[in-house]
This record gives C-alpha cells, structure tokens and sequence, in this order.
C-alpha cells in the first residue's frame, strides 16, 4: 500500500473513532474545526513521509479550522517538534484572540446537538439505534435551529 493511500485510509478511520472533525471546535481559536491535525507528538511512530505523515494513534490528532491548520502545517514545516511544541501555546492564544467569545460560545453550544445527531446516525447505520431516539434527536435539532 503506498503511503499516500495508507494516510488516507487512517484518517478515514480516525473520523470513524473521533466523527467528523467538523464536528468539533477548533482547539486553538474554538471556531468550527474543518480538519483533523497531527501533533507531532509521536515522532518514533510516524509513517508516511512529506506532506503525508501520520500515526495510527487517534490522541495525537487535534481538530483544527482551516486557518488554524495552515498555520499549524506551516510552523511545522519550518520548525523541529522541540521547537513546535514552544510555539504551540503562542500560536493557539493569537488564533483564539481572533475569534470572538460570542462565536466560541455558539459553537460550543451547537457542537453538543452535532454531536449527539451524528452519533445517533452513525448507530442506526450500524443498526444499533432504535428509530425513536433519531426522532427525538432529529426534533431536538429542529427545534434549537429554529430560534
């Protein structure tokens, strides 16, 4: 398997784990995350190579937006994981001054009903989830989104 499709295949398994990234917010500025990110953190167990290495460990993966993860990509880019991990807090507390308290907020808020609907979908295509609890969690959705 080459790496290119071995990467992919990870990360369609890490959105099986850890849902959609889109459903998280982002870890650095709590805006809506767009990607799953490598953090460096397990250097001796990385595959892959260039723009295309992981690990098969879903705690080394924070969800990021798209801006975030530019930055995160280019900063790893040019610095070793020692000095990555001295710019990390920096770089996270410019992304989150960027973003308003009032957006963090409604996403935290929303991320609690994506959540709970996309877990519920997941486990009736599974067929582990009775037809009541989608509804329930389908009107509860209609509802906050209706406001």
């Amino acid at each position: 398997m080459s790496a290119v499709t071995a990467y992919r295949e990870w990360h369609r398994a890490l959105r099986t784990f850890k849902l959609s990234a889109d459903l998280h917010p982002c870890d650095w500025c709590g805006d809506w995350a767009a990607r799953w990110c490598y953090d460096g953190s397990r250097a001796t167990a990385e595959q892959g190579s260039g723009a295309f290495v992981f690990v098969e460990d879903s705690s080394a993966y924070m969800p990021l937006c798209d801006s975030c993860a530019g930055t995160f990509t280019a900063a790893r880019r040019r610095l070793s994981y020692a000095e990555l991990a001295d710019a990390v807090p920096e770089l996270a507390r410019a992304a989150r001054d960027n973003v308003s308290a009032f957006t963090r907020a409604d996403v935290l808020i929303d991320t609690a009903k994506r959540r709970e609907y996309a877990a519920a979908a997941q486990m009736t295509r599974l067929g582990k989830a009775p037809q009541a609890a989608i509804r329930a969690t389908d009107a509860l959705l209609r509802h906050a989104y209706s406001n």
